[in-house]
């Protein structure tokens, strides 16, 4: 496996890891903390996950545009900043604004990082992609474990663990990613006017409804960042008992 493919991994997990320490106190924090309904909590979610979506698509844009170096430090750069300002600004629209911002600039993040393994390790094939998800993986339950953690002694602990972590990712896209993506001759290739119709209409039908599934399993998935973090709350698990579950 190619050295940069190695770094691809390690910024992955640091970015998820960072990340993660907000997502499992998200609902606890604006209802217990914040005062709010866990309707009001469920929009704002539902709000920062329309930003992922609409960051999702601008950084696959960008990437056949611009490549993935550019992509991902533009993408890291918002998620970074939102995430810095989250520890001196966490009243309830503060937090829901820098909340929706930072999943547009995690939205970028994503899949420019499977298209670069994907661009640097083409004879690897799927396991370029399996190991970036191992990664990820990996930065969901260090960081959800960590974060309850944090945030029961306080929740600016976990803001500031979140930002920190997303400044090493930052530093290591700025410095160890540059010229990831150039051919030998200093160009950033480009797919964007690649225009391709769909051959095999069978496959692509096949994966509407691999999409389908995955779409089901992840709305019962999401529960445990909205309505069961609150119910485990009312039963009376602590922070760092939920965070470690």
């Amino acid at each position: 496996m190619p050295a940069k493919v190695w770094l691809l991994i390690i910024g992955m997990a640091l970015n998820v890891t960072g990340s993660s320490f907000l997502w499992p106190i998200n609902t606890i924090f604006m209802h217990e903390h914040l005062g709010k309904s866990l309707t009001v909590a469920g929009i704002v979610l539902l709000l920062n996950s329309g930003a992922g979506i609409v960051g999702n698509l601008t950084g696959g844009i960008l990437f056949d545009r611009l490549g993935g170096y550019v992509t991902i430090l533009l993408g890291v750069s918002i998620s970074f900043t939102t995430s810095l300002l989250l520890i001196w600004f966490h009243d309830f629209w503060s937090y829901s604004i820098l909340l929706v911002f930072m999943g547009f600039g995690m939205g970028i993040v994503f899949p420019s990082m499977y298209a670069l393994a994907g661009t640097m390790w083409k004879e690897g094939g799927r396991k370029a992609f399996n190991r970036i998800y191992i990664a990820q993986n990996v930065g969901v339950a260090l960081g959800a474990a960590l974060g309850g953690l944090a945030a029961s002694y306080s929740f600016t602990i976990s803001f500031i663990s979140c930002s920190s972590l997303s400044f090493i990712f930052f530093m290591i896209v700025m410095f160890g990613f540059k010229g990831i993506d150039e051919k030998q001759d200093g160009t950033v290739p480009t797919v964007f006017s690649q225009k391709k119709r769909i051959q095999n209409k069978q496959a692509f039908v096949g994966l509407l409804i691999l999409c389908g599934g995955y779409l089901l399993a992840w709305i019962g998935y999401v529960q445990w960042q909205s309505t069961i973090a609150a119910y485990t709350q009312n039963l009376g698990v602590s922070l760092k008992m939920y965070s470690l579950l």
